[in-house]
C-alpha cells in the first residue's frame, strides 16, 4: 500500500553498459541530449508543436497560440474574436470565446490567464514559456564575453527549438512578424554557437554541425565564414577554399549577389595561409579525477540536472548515505563537465583528513597549489578566482573544516565551484543540497509483467551488470530474475551492497546468495576474501561513530519501527526522557547524517524510514533493552488502532492514516499475538478490516 509520502529525491548514481558509456565526450553529448529532453517538457512551449500536448481540441490550441503571441499584454475581447475567427465568426462570439477561455483554464490553471477590464492577458513567464527562456538565454550569450559562457547558452537556447514556431498560426498575418523575428533569433543564436566553439579551439566538433547549418541556412555567409575557417584550422585548407566557391555558387543562384567582402577577404588570408588565422585547437580541462575498469550503470538525468545545480551554485553538496554512490555520481560529474571548468577539475579524497592540516594539504596538492597550504583561509582566497571545480569528497568527519573553507570562498568571491560529497550537509548559508537516496528497486513479484518492468530496473541492471563482470555466462532470466529481485530489496538498492552481492555470483550463483545474505552483509566481500573498498558493515559502523551517543541511542530505538512512521510515534515510543526540542533536534542531525530518509506527506507532515540493511544491523547489534522497547511499540499502536476504532472509523477519512501505519500495525499485531495479547489484537483488527 502506499504510504502517502510524497517522494521528491533523486535517486543515486549507477553504472551503464561500457557500450553505453562510450568516451567523455559521448558522456558530455548525453548531458545536453538529456538537457534538451528535459526543457521539451515546457508547460507552455510554441517553438515547435503547441505545448501541453494535452489540449488537443483545435479552438482552444488556436486560442492559446494568440495569447501567447500577445504574452503579458492585455488583448480585447474583439481583438481576440478577430484573430479567432476573422471575417467569419460565430453568432455567438463571446460567449464562444467564453467557453474556449474556461476550456483552457481547466487545461493549463486558472492563475495562468487573466481577466482583464476589456478582455484576458496571460502570464507565461512563471510557466516555464519557451519563447521567454529563449529571449532571456539570447540576451545573457550576447552580453558575456567569455566564449564556454556563451557556448553554454547558447547550447540551451538551441536546444529549446521542437521545429517551426506558432504551428497553430503559420497561416495568419498577425503572426507573422513574430514568427520572422523567432527564426532570426534562432539563426543570431546559432551564428554565436558557432563562434563560441571556434573561440574555443573545438574545430572537429564546429565542422559537422557547420555543414548541417550551411545546408539548413544557405544565405548566411557568417556561417560559410566558420565552416571556412574550421576547415582551415583542421589542416584541411583545400576543403576551406572549395567551400568558399560553394558559398559563391549559392549566393549567386539563390539571390544573385557576391559574397561579402568579409568573405572574400577570408578567402584570401587562406590562400595565403595567414598565420593571423591561428590553427587555435582546444587545450584539454586540467583534473586529477580517477578512473573507473566499471561502467557506469546510470541515469544521464541525474548528472545533467547535478551539472546543471553546479553551473549556477557555488557550492553543492551530494548527501547520502553509506554506499548510495555520492562519489562515483561527483566524479562522473567531473568528467561530464569538464569544458565548464578551464581552471581545472580537482578531486580532493578526504577520508583519511583528520585535522584542518590533513584538509589544507590535500586540497593544495589536488589543485597544485603548494604556495598557500599554510593556512585554510589563505588557501580558500587564493583558489576562489580561479574558473575551477573542486570536487571535496568524504567529509562527514571533515565538515567543521569544509564548512570554514567554503564559507571563505564564496565570501571571496570568483569563479571557483565546489561541489561536496558527505553524510552531513555542510550547514552554511549559499549551501545548496542534492539529496542522494538509494537505486529504485522492483516490486516483489514473479508475473511476467513484473519481470519485464525488472529487466529496465537500474538496481538489477546494476547487479546484472557486476555480475557479468566477473562470470559473462550470468544472465537476467525467468529463473533468475525473483532471486534478482527478491536480493536488490533486500539491499534496499543501495549501489555499493548490490555490488559487493555480484562478486560471490560466480562461486555460489544467486540462489545460495539470497540465502545466505546475513542482517550485518559481513560476508558481502570479495571472493578472495579481500574487501572491497570495505564492507557495507564496517561503512555504517563509521556512519554511526560519527553521531553523538545520545543521538546513536535514539537511532538504534528508531530501528523498532517498520517501514514509515512519524515524530509523533518517535515521541510515543522513543522519547527515552528526552523533551520534545531535544527530541526533534536529534532527529535533525540524525537525518542529516542520511541515517534516516525522511521525506515529506501531501499534508507537509514529515515521515521517516530507516533502510532495511541498516534496521537489521541495528537490530543485529544490539544487546539490551530490545523487548521493553517492543512492549512500548506494541501498546503504542495497537492503542492507535483501537482509538480509532473508539472513535468510529469513518473508512475515507481514515484510510490514509491507515497506510501511513500499515507496516506498523502488522508488524505490532503480530508481535503482540506471539505475547499472549490475542484479546487487544482481535479488538484492533476490527477498524482495519473495515
Amino acid at each position: 500500500m502506499s504510504s502517502g509520502v510524497s517522494h521528491t529525491r533523486s535517486y543515486g548514481c549507477l553504472e551503464l553498459d561500457a557500450a553505453d558509456r562510450g568516451g567523455r565526450s559521448d558522456r558530455r553529448n548525453d548531458v545536453r541530449e538529456v538537457r534538451m529532453v528535459r526543457s521539451r517538457h515546457m508547460a507552455l512551449g510554441v517553438l515547435g508543436p503547441l505545448l501541453p500536448k494535452h489540449i488537443t481540441r483545435p479552438a482552444q490550441r488556436r486560442l492559446l497560440s494568440i495569447l501567447l503571441l500577445r504574452g503579458g499584454s492585455d488583448l480585447d475581447r474583439d481583438l481576440l474574436i478577430d484573430c479567432m475567427w476573422g471575417d467569419k465568426p460565430p453568432r455567438s462570439a463571446r460567449n464562444a470565446l467564453h467557453v474556449h477561455i474556461s476550456g483552457l483554464r481547466r487545461a493549463i490553471g486558472d492563475d495562468v490567464i487573466a481577466t482583464t477590464t476589456h478582455g484576458y492577458r496571460i502570464n507565461p513567464d512563471g510557466h516555464g514559456f519557451d519563447v521567454s527562456d529563449l529571449d532571456r538565454l539570447a540576451v545573457a550569450a550576447h552580453n558575456g564575453d567569455d566564449p564556454s559562457k556563451q557556448l553554454r547558452f547558447t547550447t540551451d537556447a538551441l536546444e529549446l527549438w521542437r521545429g517551426d514556431p506558432y504551428q497553430e498560426l503559420t497561416e495568419d498575418a498577425f503572426a507573422l512578424p513574430e514568427i520572422v523575428r523567432l527564426k532570426e533569433r534562432r539563426l543570431e543564436l546559432v551564428e554565436l554557437h558557432m563562434q563560441a566553439l571556434l573561440a574555443l579551439g573545438h574545430n572537429g566538433e564546429a565542422i559537422p554541425q557547420l555543414r548541417e547549418l550551411v545546408e539548413r541556412f544557405p544565405l548566411s555567409e557568417r556561417l560559410h565564414e566558420g565552416l571556412m575557417l574550421a576547415l582551415y584550422r583542421s589542416g584541411r585548407q583545400a576543403e576551406a577554399l572549395r567551400q568558399f566557391q560553394s558559398a559563391r555558387r549559392v549566393l549567386g543562384e539563390q539571390v544573385g549577389i557576391e559574397p561579402g567582402p568579409a568573405l572574400k577577404e577570408l578567402e584570401k588570408r587562406i590562400l595565403f595561409q595567414d598565420p593571423d588565422l591561428g590553427a587555435t585547437e582546444a587545450q584539454p580541462t586540467p583534473h586529477n579525477l580517477p578512473t573507473f575498469a566499471t561502467s557506469f550503470v546510470g541515469r544521464d538525468e541525474e548528472i545533467a540536472s547535478t551539472v546543471e545545480a553546479v553551473s549556477v551554485n557555488r557550492l553543492v553538496s551530494i548527501v547520502g548515505g553509506p554506499g548510495f554512490g555520492k562519489t562515483r555520481l561527483a566524479i562522473e560529474l567531473g568528467h561530464a563537465s569538464l569544458q565548464d571548468h578551464p581552471g581545472g577539475v580537482w578531486f580532493v579524497a578526504l577520508a583519511d583528513a583528520r585535522t584542518v592540516e590533513d584538509v589544507t594539504a590535500l586540497i593544495a596538492t589536488a589543485t597544485q597549489d603548494q604556495q598557500n597550504v599554510s593556512g585554510l583561509t589563505d588557501l580558500a582566497k587564493a583558489l576562489a578566482p580561479r574558473p575551477a571545480l573542486l570536487i571535496l569528497d568524504n567529509c562527514e568527519h571533515v565538515v567543521g573544516d569544509c564548512a570554514a573553507f567554503a564559507r571563505t570562498t564564496l565570501a571571496a568571491g570568483g569563479d571557483l565551484r565546489i561541489l561536496v560529497t558527505s553524510r552531513r550537509r555542510l550547514g552554511i548559508e549559499g549551501e545548496r543540497v542534492w539529496q542522494l537516496d538509494p537505486l529504485p528497486v522492483p516490486a516483489g513479484s514473479t508475473s511476467k509483467t513484473e519481470l519485464s518492468d525488472a529487466a529496465t530496473n537500474i538496481a538489477v541492471q546494476l547487479f546484472v551488470d557486476r555480475a557479468q563482470a566477473v562470470d559473462r555466462t550470468f544472465a537476467l532470466s525467468t529463473n533468475s530474475a525473483p532471486e534478482i529481485i527478491e536480493l536488490t530489496n533486500r539491499l534496499a538498492g543501495i549501489p555499493r551492497a548490490i555490488e559487493l552481492a555480484a562478486r560471490w555470483v560466480p562461486a555460489l550463483g544467486i540462489t545460495e546468495i539470497v540465502s545466505m545474505l546475513d542482517p550485518t552483509h559481513s560476508a558481502v566481500t570479495g571472493p578472495d576474501g579481500a574487501q572491497v573498498a570495505g564492507s557495507f558493515r564496517e561503512a555504517i559502523d563509521w556512519s554511526l561513530s560519527l553521531l553523538p551517543s545520545e543521538d546513536r541511542t535514539l537511532l538504534e530505538d528508531t530501528a523498532v519501527f517498520n517501514g514509515w512512521f512519524g515524530f509523533s510515534d518517535v515521541e510515543a515510543v522513543c522519547a527515552g526522557g528526552r523533551g520534545r526540542v531535544q527530541l526533534a533536534a536529534a532527529m535533525v542531525r540524525i537525518v542529516d547524517s542520511s541515517l534516516l530518509v525522511a521525506a515529506r506527506r501531501n499534508d507537509g507532515s514529515a515521515r521517516y524510514r530507516m533502510l532495511v540493511p541498516m534496521r537489521e544491523f541495528l537490530i543485529a547489534s544490539r544487546d539490551s533493552g530490545w523487548d521493553g522497547l517492543q512492549e512500548v511499540y506494541v501498546r503504542h499502536y495497537l492503542s492507535k488502532a483501537l482509538t480509532r476504532q473508539d472513535d468510529g472509523f469513518s473508512g475515507v477519512a481514515d484510510l490514509a492514516l491507515i497506510e501511513d501505519d500499515i507496516d506498523n500495525l502488522g508488524a505490532s499485531l503480530d508481535i503482540g499475538f506471539d505475547r499472549g495479547r490475542a484479546d487487544d489484537v482481535a479488538r484492533a483488527l476490527v477498524p482495519l478490516n473495515n
